[in-house]
């Protein structure tokens, strides 16, 4: 028998990773964290589409799917549902009367921040007990500065008094200091 050299085992391949970070922007996991939207109408009308789809358990290529099924518009992408919810994209009024079918509700509903759990909600309701909390504050303090005027009148209403006193006495002239009898 022939002794052949032994061969080391070759190395095992080593997988090329890329990281999240390095993959082009639509290729990248989307969470509410990373979801920029703009503030006004187009950014509420974003976030509520958003939180009606999500709330319906829908990914954005199945509301696209939906939206073509119902609509004559075959234009409905899971690109045009994504650039829409991040607020890149305005509705057509034509759209925002099909969205508002596929959802089952008014059009008027889908615009108006008042329709259920949305973000804009949530955010009213944080805005109003903020104000509530520092109109109480300024309640207070606003008793505080009435208190503290209460004083300072009755304070000058003293001195006025005093006043009164001194003047009426520097009026009628010096006192003479009563005369004691003396017995001689």
């Amino acid at each position: 028998m022939v002794d052949l050299p032994r061969r080391s085992p070759s190395p095992t391949p080593q997988r090329r990773t890329t990281p999240v970070t390095a993959l082009p922007r639509r290729s990248r996991p989307l969470n509410s964290a990373e979801l920029q939207v703009p503030d006004g109408p187009l950014g509420d009308l974003a976030r509520r589409l958003r939180h009606l789809r999500l709330e319906r358990g829908w990914s954005q290529a199945e509301l696209a799917s939906r939206l073509r099924r119902h609509g004559t518009d075959q234009n409905w992408h899971q690109t045009t549902v994504a650039k829409t919810e991040a607020g890149e994209r305005e509705l057509r009024y034509s759209e925002l009367l099909l969205v508002a079918e596929v959802f089952e509700m008014p059009p008027d509903q889908l615009l108006s921040a008042s329709g259920g759990g949305s973000t804009v909600d949530e955010e009213g309701r944080a805005a109003r007990r903020r104000l509530e909390y520092d109109e109480r504050a300024l309640t207070h303090r606003l008793q505080a500065v009435e208190r503290d005027l209460e004083d300072l009148v009755a304070q000058r209403d003293e001195l006025r008094t005093r006043l009164a006193e001194v003047s009426t006495a520097l009026a009628t002239g010096p006192a003479e200091p009563p005369r004691s009898k003396r017995k001689t």
